[in-house]
Formats: C-alpha cells, sequence, structure tokens
C-alpha cells in the first residue's frame, strides 16, 4: 500500500516525538534496528522469536508510515533530536549526516563526508557550509536552506562539487531543530546518494524549491 507523502510530511513537521507512539516492546526494537542490528540479533537481546521481531519491524514502519528508501529517509529524522541521537543514526545511516547552525556552520559531521570531501571531520566543523560545499551550490540551495531555517522540512535532489571537480548527485533532506521556545536553531542534513532514490521521490533539483505547504 503506497504512502501517502503528505502523511510523511505533516509528521516531519511535528514538534512531538513518534517514540511515543509505539509501545515499549517496538520501542526496544527500535533501538536494535538504530543500533544496526539485523533481526535474528535482536531476537537474541529481547528473547523473542526472529518471526516477531520481523512483525514488531512491520508495526513499526507502519506507524512511521514509510515502505521505501526515500520515505525512510524522510523518517530517519524524527529520531535526530539530539547530537547524541545523530550520533548513533549517523554510524548505520547509508549517507552524509551533518548539523547546522543558523549562521550555517557545521556543527557535527558523520565519518563519510571524510571520503566524499577528503577533508577530516574535525577539520569540517566550524567550517561554513560554502567553505564545504562551494558558495554556487549554497546559492542554489538558498531556497531549501530559507525555508528549514523557517521551521519547514525540506526534500530535493542536488548537485554538490567535491574538492577534486567531481561532481556528486544527492537526494537530500534538511530537517529544522527548534530550541526549548520552539524557535529555529539550526537543521539537520540528510544526504543520500541519488542513484538509491527513485527519481519520482526527488524529481526537483536546487533550483525548484519543494517547500512543505500546510493543510
Amino acid at each position: 500500500m503506497p504512502c501517502d507523502e503528505k502523511v510523511i510530511d505533516d509528521r516531519l513537521d511535528r514538534p512531538e516525538n513518534l517514540r511515543d507512539r509505539l509501545s515499549p516492546r517496538q520501542r526496544e526494537v527500535l533501538d536494535g534496528i538504530l543500533a544496526g542490528n539485523p533481526n535474528k540479533v535482536i531476537a537474541q537481546k529481547l528473547t523473542l522469536s526472529t518471526r516477531t521481531v520481523e512483525a514488531h519491524r512491520a508495526a513499526i514502519m507502519s506507524k512511521l508510515g514509510v515502505s521505501s528508501v526515500a520515505e525512510l529517509v524522510r523518517a530517519t529524522v524524527l529520531f535526530s533530536d539530539s547530537i547524541d541521537s545523530l550520533t548513533m543514526m549517523s554510524r548505520i545511516y547509508p549517507g552524509l549526516v551533518s548539523f547546522w547552525d543558523n549562521a550555517l556552520i557545521a556543527r557535527f559531521a558523520n565519518d563519510l563526508h571524510e571520503s566524499a570531501f577528503g577533508t577530516r571531520v574535525q577539520d569540517i566543523l566550524g567550517q561554513s557550509m560554502a567553505q564545504l560545499f562551494g558558495a554556487s551550490c549554497v546559492r542554489q540551495s538558498m531556497p531549501f536552506i530559507r525555508g528549514v531555517l523557517g521551521g519547514k522540512t525540506q526534500h530535493f535532489r542536488q548537485v554538490v562539487q567535491t574538492p577534486g571537480g567531481r561532481p556528486m548527485t544527492f537526494y537530500s533532506v534538511y530537517a529544522p531543530q527548534f530550541d526549548g521556545l520552539g524557535k529555529v536553531e539550526g537543521f539537520f542534513a540528510f544526504m543520500i546518494d541519488g542513484r538509491e532514490v527513485p527519481e519520482e521521490a526527488g524529481s526537483m533539483d536546487a533550483q525548484q524549491p519543494i517547500a512543505d505547504e500546510d493543510g
């Protein structure tokens, strides 16, 4: 049954943590999934059958409203409400994960940035987005940057030039991070190889903004 993308976008814009909608056992299974454990290992740790874990996994996916790689990319941000959880998620996420503050300065980046840009993570932290991705890329992405800093999740395709001049196409999700007063203090960036996501899931490029709409 195809997932309603508007439902996903609506959920992404809600400040509540959807983990609260899961049963205690489903949260345990989810923690195992986020830790990168296969069903068999999760089953052993929770003293369950593999079939039971598979059933819980299916229920979790249903409650999150995801059924494809593209949808999973968007749903991932639901569980990345802190740097600690982001660090855990970045270990198993099949792409680039970073956090940018309001001044577009990198405050977090996972290890995959090193292979993509040839720069150590510790050297990336404190850099501006323009320094890492290039001023041209940032200009093209500015509609999405403004959108996410305005509190709306953004999802789009973008082409990034690596330091060696090699262009890389990503399917990107920018998700806002709110402070205790409900103000946007920065955003998470999830970037996966564009070849891993169907064209119809991210057909817009960085010159055609996809800002989630209210209503």
